[in-house]
């Protein structure tokens, strides 16, 4: 029998965390492949084509070295412009 204590202090991660963390990475290449190939997308389109969540991915990308500015269009909308990758120049 295995003691309390040592479940305690050697959390294991939960299988659904993983699947997660797995989901979040093929967003993040999906939206960064729309990127590549239109340059610009809008909330509207994200929402429409991606999903929610991301703010998060792009904070991601641009952490990562990818140039993405955001332009306010209007309330609610926001165009986000993909520059390339820091290396690119």
């Amino acid at each position: 029998m295995t003691n309390v204590l040592d479940r305690i202090r050697r959390p294991r991660k939960h299988p659904d965390m993983r699947e997660e963390m797995k989901r979040r990475i093929s967003k993040k290449k999906t939206l960064l492949q729309m990127f590549k190939q239109k340059g610009e997308l809008t909330t509207a389109e994200i929402m429409r084509d991606y999903g929610t969540g991301v703010s998060s991915r792009i904070f991601e990308l641009r952490k990562e070295g990818h140039v993405i500015v955001s332009q306010y269009e209007k309330p609610g909308l926001y165009r986000y412009v993909y520059l390339g990758d820091k290396q690119d120049g």
